[in-house]
């Protein structure tokens, strides 16, 4: 009897240690994914958005921000009251370490966790696009989209798929279709640069999309990227919709991307 007693005392013992281990592990993951400034202490600041690096204080990534701020202010999105927190990673070791914690199967360019409010962001992943085959075969075009290279277009990228939660509800979100969760961020990420920019007209860009020269493939990531901004933009400046019209099952994108066609007069 009293063996039988021993052998289930370490057996609880050792499971309460384990338990108490996977606890521990868990708390240390979800810690720095809320709170990565305390392996990125530094910080930079602008309007809309303040971003935490590490190493000593760089003005570059203060440009970085300037322009991150710029393109959510002018665009009608920034909110200077409520900044939303970026963690900007230029360690590829680090970042890696970050996808990592957050159980991510890739590497994306730049990530986000809604209900810790928090973005994440690479700078050498983003600035890549430059050097692969199809962004110097373009010259980093088209404009707009992933092949720039743009470090402000991706954290304005990230920085809108929070406002896009932060308005529908997280559970909406998750429901949607890639083309809406990924349309609304490229939207917000460029439509105020393109409000400014004369050569960018929609018509035009709804060109450049279907010149497949332009692309690496007909149906690869970042023509779908780039198609997702331009029906989002078709469906709330032309069509005058809004988000929480958008978020419909009704609204298709088969739908939306004939009536798009139509429009432009290429169907």
């Amino acid at each position: 009897m009293s063996r039988k007693k021993t052998l289930r005392g370490r057996l609880v013992s050792y499971s309460a240690w384990l338990i108490a281990v996977v606890i521990a592990v868990f708390g240390v993951q979800v810690g720095l994914l809320a709170f990565p400034q305390v392996l990125l202490s530094k910080t930079a600041e602008a309007g809309s958005v303040v971003v935490y690096y590490r190493g000593d204080p760089d003005p570059a990534v203060q440009q970085l921000v300037d322009a991150t701020d710029h393109r959510l202010q002018i665009g009608g999105f920034g909110n200077p009251e409520s900044p939303e927190r970026l963690f900007f990673f230029r360690d590829p070791g680090l970042y890696s370490l970050f996808t990592r914690l957050a159980r991510l199967p890739s590497t994306p360019q730049g990530f986000g966790i809604s209900f810790l409010g928090t973005t994440y962001v690479s700078g050498p992943q983003v600035e890549a696009l430059r050097t692969e085959a199809m962004g110097e075969r373009t010259g980093h075009i088209p404009k707009y989209s992933v092949w720039e290279g743009s470090i402000p277009h991706t954290m304005a990228h990230e920085i809108a798929h929070l406002y896009m939660v932060d308005s529908i509800g997280r559970s909406t979100w998750v429901s949607l279709p890639r083309w809406k969760q990924e349309g609304f961020p490229e939207y917000v990420a460029n439509i105020g640069l393109i409000r400014g920019d004369s050569g960018a007209s929609l018509l035009r860009r709804v060109e450049t999309f279907l010149d497949e020269g332009q692309w690496s493939s007909p149906r690869s990531w970042d023509r779908i990227h780039y198609e997702a901004g331009l029906l989002m933009e078709f469906l709330l400046d032309v069509r005058g919709l809004t988000l929480g019209t958008i978020v419909a099952d009704s609204i298709t994108r088969e739908n939306t991307y004939t009536a798009m066609m139509e429009w432009s007069g290429r169907q």
